[in-house]
This record gives C-alpha cells, sequence and structure tokens, in this order.
C-alpha cells in the first residue's frame, strides 16, 4: 500500500510474503482483516485499499495481485540463495529467533539483496 499511496503503479513491483506456516500464509492470502487489525491507524485511506466483507476487511484485488505468497524456511541457507531483491522487510521476525539465528538470517538476506 506504501508503493501504491508513492506513485507506483502494481505493474512496477513484486512482494514476496514468506512464512514457514502453510495456514499463516493460506490466512494471509485470504487477505481478510478484522477491526483489530486497524487499530494502529495504518492505513488512513483504508476504503481505497479495502472492501467490506462480512467478517470484516478484504484486502482489494489491485492490491493483492502485488503479493507473491511463498512458504519457505528463512534458516535455511539455500532458501533465499538466488534473491535479488531491492529491500527486505521482516517485521516482528527476527524477536523469535535466537542470536545464532539472527545472524544466520541477516546474512542470508545481506546476500540475496542487489548491490
Amino acid at each position: 500500500m506504501t508503493l501504491l499511496k508513492s506513485g507506483l503503479t502494481s505493474a512496477q513491483f513484486k512482494v514476496d510474503a514468506v512464512d514457514i506456516s502453510h495456514r499463516a500464509l493460506l490466512k494471509a492470502k485470504r487477505g481478510i482483516y478484522g477491526k483489530q487489525s486497524f487499530r494502529g491507524g495504518g492505513v488512513t485511506d483504508q476504503s481505497r485499499y479495502f472492501q467490506p466483507v462480512e467478517s470484516g476487511q478484504e484486502i482489494r484485488p489491485f492490491v493483492s495481485k502485488t503479493v507473491n505468497f511463498i512458504q519457505g524456511n528463512l534458516l535455511n541457507p539455500a532458501f533465499l540463495s538466488e534473491g535479488n531483491y531491492h529491500a527486505i522487510f521482516c517485521r516482528n521476525l527476527l524477536i523469535y529467533f535466537d542470536a545464532i539465528a539472527q545472524k544466520k538470517v541477516i546474512e542470508s538476506f545481506h546476500f540475496s539483496l542487489n548491490e
């Protein structure tokens, strides 16, 4: 949503959403969020990016088509070895790992980034 707000079109970028949990990815693919998801006020023009459905707010197709859902283990050194990323964001990820695992993931990210 931030990239779309900045003026990029959905054809100009792709987001890879990675999780080790198949269940979490299925939930994310559904793209339906309850009221609790919006408690921080981060989406100022919510109706542009979401449409109301019975169980909450559903992300609009022009947003969801920018996301590629991938099941994978970031601790597997080969997982991102062929990455060619311009940026990597990992919100609330590293807090679940010990220091050794954090270092491995950060090194993996480093080698997956474009120069």
